[in-house]
């Protein structure tokens, strides 16, 4: 019995070794390379790079990235993937997009309760797939990414949702131009 104890003991020394050594020492070398690549580009393309628009540009899409990936990182946190997560927020856009284009009252805070409304009834569709139907959740969001971007081509007729004129003011807070 001491001898199985001192073998399990082994065992977790070596796998707690094996665990310090593995995703935490990489972050830092990662971090490293980036920065050094970011310096690379940032001298030898110095004018198409460090300038206010391609910043203006990358604030605009951080915002819009980085949400997404608070979805995806708690998805990925309980051992799941959501492949379906661009088209979400894409059918989400189009509808809000539609309703904005009506220059009904209101139409602004409609168009913000559609994209939530979208967005949940798109992730309780995968979510019933993957718990009560028990297909895998790389399956079920593969084959849900594309009834989602099916449905927003119907919605938007194949062509780009824009909303060139907005007839409610408070819309204009949140623009970057």
């Amino acid at each position: 019995m001491p001898e199985k104890l001192h073998a399990l003991s082994k065992i977790n020394i070596a796998t707690v070794k094996n665990q310090e050594s593995g995703l935490g020492s990489a972050l830092p070398g990662t971090f490293i390379i980036m920065i050094v690549l970011l310096i690379i580009t940032g001298v030898t393309k110095s004018t198409a790079f460090v300038n206010l628009s391609n910043f203006q540009s990358i604030g605009k899409q951080l915002t819009e990235y980085g949400l997404m990936s608070l979805g995806m990182g708690i998805c990925m946190l309980s051992g799941g993937i959501d492949l379906s997560t661009v088209y979400v927020a894409n059918l989400s856009g189009i509808c809000a997009g539609l309703i904005f284009q009506t220059n009904m009252p209101g139409n602004v805070a409609l168009g913000c309760l559609a994209a939530l409304c979208t967005g949940a009834l798109c992730g309780t569709f995968n979510g019933i797939l993957i718990s009560r139907f028990h297909i895998p959740p790389m399956l079920a969001t593969l084959g849900s990414y594309e009834l989602f971007m099916g449905i927003s081509v119907v919605l938007s007729g194949g062509s780009t949702v824009s909303v060139n004129e907005i007839t409610n003011p408070p819309a204009m807070l949140g623009r970057i131009e």
